[in-house]
């Protein structure tokens, strides 16, 4: 006889490793890496493209509207918050969580629906559609990401690995730091954590005394 929990197949489609959850450890970062990205895709969106931001295509020798892309942008925008509280609303149903209603501006609103879903993270993987929630999310990132055409924002790399300690008590020590063009923020896309700049530099000291110490 076994403690050993039986493994099988990532629900994913998409994915066939083995685990004993769900979905496969990296399935489950590189949802709650997406979900830590789509606040900060859709504020670039705003500032970017959005109608009225001042950036993105505008009708070449005219005055009028800019060109329909940028309106595509805010139906987008609206789009991943619409989703992101869309699965809030399925969660707290399953879960028997009381109902909200949802205020604010757009982007205060994606942030906050992200960052609820982030901390029920377990709760939205184990929801009946909970394999389709996060094939969603993921597929807007990439959305999001696509709607920057040929500008698409390639993020700064950080040149350091995550030293985010995992659940299991190791390191993530993965190199997949990145920051977005403008964002006070960094990601890991290896295990989805969020670090403050201050955070991050910290740990940049951290990590350079302890590497003097063992050379």
């Amino acid at each position: 006889m076994t403690d050993d929990i039986a493994q099988h197949r990532c629900s994913r489609e998409q994915c066939h490793r083995e685990t004993d959850g769900v979905l496969c450890q990296a399935c489950e970062r590189a949802v709650k890496a997406a979900l830590a990205e789509l606040p900060m895709l859709v504020a670039r969106l705003h500032t970017e493209l959005a109608p009225g931001s001042g950036g993105g295509e505008k009708v070449s020798g005219s005055r009028d509207a800019p060109a329909p892309l940028r309106v595509n942008v805010s139906a987008l925008m609206q789009d991943i918050r619409g989703m992101l509280e869309d699965w809030q609303d399925a969660v707290r149903e399953n879960e028997g969580y009381i109902t909200v209603i949802y205020k604010g501006r757009e982007g205060h609103r994606v942030e906050d629906a992200a960052r609820w879903l982030t901390r029920q993270l377990d709760q939205l993987i184990h929801h009946p559609d909970g394999v389709n929630a996060c094939d969603e999310i993921r597929a807007y990132r990439d959305r999001a990401l696509r709607a920057f055409g040929k500008d698409d924002p390639k993020p700064d790399r950080m040149p350091a690995p995550c030293p985010n300690m995992l659940d299991d008590g190791t390191s993530c020590d993965r190199m997949g730091l990145i920051r977005h063009n403008g964002a006070s923020q960094i990601i890991c896309t290896a295990c989805g954590r969020v670090w403050s700049e201050d955070e991050y530099e910290r740990l940049i000291i951290i990590l350079a005394d302890a590497n003097k110490k063992t050379a």
